[in-house]
């Protein structure tokens, strides 16, 4: 949706709600009126189905959540529209974006810095690389990670308060993490050292508000369907072929 005086820019800082499946129609009605005041260009994912899709462990991180995407036409727009989406939103909870970074204390406003139009650049072997233009108008890639990244030449608008150094950075006090197994959108696996018994154990995670998608409306949420993990290797402990469960 857009309003006819808005002219949409090339690139620059975009705002993104997140949103699960079943809160996205309250998410609309908080975000939507203050777009529409705004007179800003935005989209919406419009089809449940396809927002579960989204949220799901089979999509890829660097997309993953962004259930509405709003396009300010400057960055004096975007400061004041990210801070009203906050206060709209106060309440709900979504997945986190993980290409994105966390407006200040909201649990469902994120933003980042990309392309607003659809630029790209056409391989060799005919695929196509969606991408940005530097100042001096070079075309670099366009890169939606798995965690938050601005390009060189951009200053972040809400740089972070320098943190104090942490005096124990073990995970709950006792696992010191030391590399990544794998990676889904619905989280990761890690090796990590028990600081407690000094013995190597492995970690899952399961990421708030994602989901192990099964099709259509089917699907199990993330943290429950771990937590049936664990039931069920309790349940088999002993047998020579479960892993000991801690």
């Amino acid at each position: 949706a857009s309003s006819e005086r808005t002219v949409l820019k090339q690139q620059g800082f975009k705002i993104h709600v997140s949103a699960p499946a079943k809160g996205a129609e309250l998410a609309l009605r908080r975000v939507v009126p203050e777009c529409v005041r705004a007179e800003v260009t935005f989209k919406v994912v419009a089809d449940p189905v396809l927002l579960r899709f989204m949220n799901s462990k089979r999509y890829h991180r660097g997309g993953s959540g962004k259930f509405i995407t709003i396009y300010p036409p400057d960055e004096e727009s975007f400061r004041k529209l990210i801070e009203i989406l906050r206060e709209a939103t106060r309440g709900l909870e979504g997945p986190y974006i993980l290409s994105d970074k966390r407006y200040r204390d909201s649990k469902v406003v994120y933003y980042r810095y990309g392309g607003f139009q659809r630029m790209y650049n056409l391989l060799v072997d005919g695929t196509r690389r969606a991408g940005i233009h530097k100042p001096d108008g070079t075309f670099v890639q366009d890169s939606r990670m798995a965690f938050f990244q601005l390009p060189d030449w951009v200053q972040d608008p809400f740089p972070d308060e320098p943190e104090s150094p942490e005096e124990d950075e073990l995970l709950n006090g006792r696992y010191e993490v030391q590399e990544s197994l794998s990676f889904t959108n619905t989280g990761g696996v890690y090796r990590a050292l028990d600081h407690k018994t000094g013995r190597t154990v492995v970690i899952k995670e399961a990421r708030p508000h994602t989901e192990t998608w099964l099709g259509t409306e089917l699907s199990i949420d993330s943290l429950t369907a771990l937590q049936r993990e664990h039931d069920n290797l309790q349940r088999l402990q002993g047998l020579p072929c479960v892993p000991e469960l801690i």
